[in-house]
């Protein structure tokens, strides 16, 4: 599929047709991968959701090692049988390190993360402190773990996008960063590199001036209608970036209401930010 089609299409696949299967077949949720009760031996717990584990795994040890990965355990076990513990051997092998505990969580146990996070950003001098915080709040099955994965973080700040990743390992956990310039948004895990469920929560900071309206603010197709409320008689300036911070169209000298064309973009998520006046970001999702 990502040879065929690219990287954007491997991301819409496996989006829609291996995570969102096993997440929203619930009874899925209640056991783990190996050794799984004869009733869901056939099911998205033994199809899909080890698909999402390669596709964690690969996100974690980087391409060369994955695909060496792939390449060795091929080789070494081709006319065989092989069990897990064999395949788990080899991503020792090939990257260096020990990853019982990813396997242990992933394939051992039941279920997946259920994230509550928020943020927020402080006041500074020379720079501005950003505070990220995550919570775990799965709690079904009783034996569901509380997971360890480094989880990406994507600050939009102004035209460009700052990555950084935290290692959550805790129920309830925060992180702070100092960043030179003002964080306007957030997004989790904006490459899809996890399994999980997420909510976004708490108070962010919100621009002291009214924010521009959409009609169609979250899904959209061909176009997007928009209506600023505040400073009617100003040119507005509008920027559309993509989840890696690429701005791939540029509006300028808008009238107050309008409508903006998305046409020949590609299905995905994006995010529209006003320039001028300057007003805050709105995530919108396009599909064809």
């Amino acid at each position: 599929m990502e040879h065929a089609e690219g990287p954007e299409g491997y991301a819409s696949y496996y989006r829609d047709y291996i995570e969102d299967v096993y997440l929203s077949h619930n009874q899925s949720h209640n056991d783990p991968v190996l050794d799984p009760p004869w009733s869901r031996i056939y099911s998205p717990l033994t199809y899909e959701k080890p698909a999402c584990v390669l596709h964690m795994l690969r996100r974690l040890v980087g391409d060369e090692d994955f695909f060496t990965i792939l390449r060795t355990y091929g080789e070494r076990y081709k006319y065989t049988s092989a069990v897990s513990e064999e395949f788990e051997s080899v991503v020792d092998e090939v990257t260096g390190d020990e990853y019982s505990w990813f396997f242990d969580q992933w394939l051992r146990a039941p279920g997946h993360p259920e994230y509550e996070w928020g943020w927020s950003t402080g006041v500074g001098i020379d720079s501005i402190p950003v505070e990220i915080h995550v919570m775990q709040t799965q709690q079904w099955p009783p034996d569901v773990p509380v997971f360890r994965m480094p989880v990406e973080f994507g600050l939009i700040e102004g035209a460009d996008t700052f990555f950084v990743t935290f290692t959550d390992s805790l129920e309830d956990q925060s992180f702070e960063l100092m960043r030179p310039g003002v964080t306007v948004d957030v997004v989790f895990d904006p490459h899809n590199n996890l399994l999980y469920e997420v909510e976004q929560v708490g108070i962010t900071e919100e621009p002291t001036i009214a924010a521009p309206t959409f009609e169609c603010p979250t899904i959209c197709r061909s176009s997007i209608d928009y209506s600023l409320h505040s400073n009617p008689h100003s040119d507005i300036d509008i920027v559309l970036y993509d989840v890696s911070g690429r701005a791939v169209r540029h509006w300028n000298n808008l009238e107050p209401q309008g409508q903006l064309d998305l046409d020949d973009l590609s299905s995905g998520v994006y995010y529209l930010k006003v320039l001028e006046p300057t007003l805050g970001v709105h995530r919108i999702v396009v599909v064809h």
